[in-house]
């Protein structure tokens, strides 16, 4: 009896759903090892089997996806949830009726709402649209078979947007140096306190009233023999029958907790100018520079004394690297030195998923968390910094300095310094669009620039016509005064490179045929050590090519190229030129690259 074929094909049963509360919340586990991210489905009104639906969909599709974008799905896709309670949608009792009429009624709603600008009307209606869209591909049983999604209803939603705010080049120098003094007091104070701590015999065996606190190596040395690397809070300083009071005292005269601490670890008004310093120089987002990793520095591997600075950006998925010079005390790797140095002493008191953070800091209010500094405390800092210094704008108003107008005023020093190309600026930034780069980089200045630019090519362009520098090109001839005697390909000596008879040549002009030698009658090679090199270059760089060029295309235009190559050609050269032409190999120029 014949065997039976085994069905392959994937079931389209539909799923029941059930729209009981635990099952309208979605939870995300923190690969850190933190509590999980939870979205609760029931907060919003409506069809149960509905929600139901989306949560599925919510989950699969944004399981990936980095912490601020499920936030920003979850709430948005409120609107959807409110558009369908209207009563003129109450005959919508499961996701199958909702129609293409539907969405483009939810889109008109969307495009008469007041005060919303396109970003936030493409904003609103991308969530449902993407829920929508799983649901066509992973349970198509849950939606209409003639549901269409429209197609970018809110096209050019940046071409109205406004430019991110940044600083100028003479606010910018003025940040950074009130950022170098403040570096370079925090890190003289980590190294003598430090210092203090390695040098002389323990003292936790001498009573406090017997030290000379006074000297503020001593005390330091005895808080770090008594309490270790951090400073303890009042209530332990001042517990009673403790013997801690002369420590107490001492604290109080030598300006407090906060003030002790510097000599320790790292502070939260420590942390800020570096995050300043090391932010200005790579254009990071603000989450991007808050979560930077401490593993983020390592050696340049051709560039002696050049370092490369990694760090994950969420939303692209994609790794950032930016590469700078070890020899400044302000450059990005000596920064980040200092930064693993300072916060080296927490590390054992830091939660697990915050242990492979760069930036975290040491609390020393009641509550003595070692934590990664919040959003909220770094605008709050951020302003003292400019307060403390009294920062000003170029108008002499207050600067107003954020984490995000950083990469603002990098970007648009950058692409100053690049001629103002936007695509080198682009890949500067890593954006995938430059519409989204000229939102950061389309100043005034620069614009100015620009027409500057424009206009002195025009200058010079009239100038060189008005001189009579240009003349009418000759007319085309199939004559070519090209000396093709030592034309070359691949290794190989073309003995007419002007008659080739490969297809698409033209008689009289020099051949062009991109590998084509290996399968030309015109072809000539030399038994020579030089040729061979450039031959063997050549087969190096097509088995290469394997592995990166889809195999299709590989099989029709390079494999029968290669076994040519490896079967009829390279086995007629003497053994003895064999080794003579590995050892020339590294002095030739590399190949072109086989795509």
């Amino acid at each position: 009896m014949a065997r039976s074929r085994k069905n392959y094909t994937i079931s389209q049963k539909v799923v029941a759903l059930s729209p009981s509360p635990s099952d309208l919340i979605v939870r995300f586990s923190a690969p850190d090892g933190g509590p999980p991210e939870t979205f609760d489905f029931n907060r919003y009104a409506g069809n149960g089997d509905i929600r139901c639906a989306f949560v599925e969909a919510f989950y699969e599709h944004y399981l990936s996806a980095a912490s601020q974008t499920r936030r920003t799905a979850f709430y948005t896709i409120k609107y959807f949830f409110d558009f369908l309670n209207f009563p003129q949608n109450a005959a919508i009792t499961e996701t199958k009726l909702i129609s293409t009429e539907t969405l483009h009624a939810f889109i008109s709603w969307i495009d008469h709402h007041p005060g919303w600008t396109i970003g936030t009307k493409s904003g609103v209606w991308t969530p449902p649209k993407l829920l929508l869209r799983w649901m066509q591909i992973r349970r198509p049983a849950w939606v209409s078979d003639d549901l269409e999604l429209p197609f970018n209803p809110f096209p050019n939603r940046n071409l109205h947007a406004k430019r991110r705010e940044g600083l100028s080049k003479a606010e910018i120098k003025r940040v950074l140096n009130a950022c170098r003094l403040e570096i370079n007091e925090s890190w003289n104070l980590f190294l003598y306190g430090q210092s203090a701590i390695a040098s002389g015999e323990c003292t936790s065996r001498v009573a406090p009233r017997n030290l000379d606190l006074a000297c503020r190596a001593t005390l330091i040395k005895a808080l770090h023999d008594r309490f270790g690397p951090e400073v303890p809070s009042w209530s332990v300083l001042t517990r009673k029958g403790a013997g801690f009071t002369p420590l107490a005292r001492a604290v109080r005269l030598a300006g407090g907790i906060s003030s002790m601490s510097r000599y320790f670890h790292m502070t939260l008004e420590a942390v800020i100018p570096y995050m300043i310093a090391i932010g200005s120089q790579l254009f990071a987002n603000p989450d991007a520079l808050r979560l930077i990793r401490r593993d983020c520095l390592s050696e340049h591997l051709f560039l002696d004394g050049r370092s490369i600075v990694s760090w994950e950006k969420p939303r692209s998925g994609r790794t950032q690297r930016r590469t700078f010079l070890r020899d400044k005390d302000m450059s990005p790797p000596s920064l980040i030195d200092r930064v693993l140095a300072m916060t080296e002493p927490l590390l054992d008191r830091c939660e697990p998923r915050h242990r492979d953070l760069l930036f975290i800091y040491g609390a020393t209010e009641r509550h003595r968390q070692v934590q990664p500094p919040p959003g909220y405390l770094i605008l709050n800092k951020l302003a003292e910094f400019v307060q403390r210094h009294d920062l000003v704008d170029d108008e002499g108003a207050p600067l107003r300095l954020t984490l995000a107008s950083l990469r603002t005023t990098g970007l648009s020093l950058a692409h100053a310094a690049l001629g103002n190309d936007i695509l080198k600026t682009q890949a500067l930034a890593n954006h995938a669009s430059p519409e989204t780069t000229r939102l950061y980089v389309d100043a005034p200045s620069a614009r100015n620039a620009r027409a500057s630019e424009i206009g002195k090519l025009q200058a010079r362009f009239v100038d060189a016509i008005r001189a009579g520098l240009f003349e009418a090109p000759p007319a085309p001839s199939h004559q070519s005064d090209v000396d093709a005697s030592s034309a070359t390909a691949s290794g190989f000596t073309c003995s007419d490179p002007l008659n080739s008879p490969m297809p698409g040549q033209q008689k009289g002009r020099l051949c062009t045929a991109w590998l084509g030698c290996f399968t030309c009658p015109h072809a000539v090679i030399p038994l020579e050590s030089q040729t061979l090199a450039r031959l063997l270059q050549t087969q190096i760089a097509l088995t290469n090519a394997r592995r990166t060029v889809s195999p299709d295309r590989w099989n029709a235009l390079y494999a029968d190229k290669l076994a040519i190559l490896e079967r009829d050609i390279i086995p007629r050269f003497p053994a003895d030129a064999l080794e003579e032409a590995r050892s020339i190999m590294a002095m030739l120029p590399p190949t072109v690259e086989v795509e």
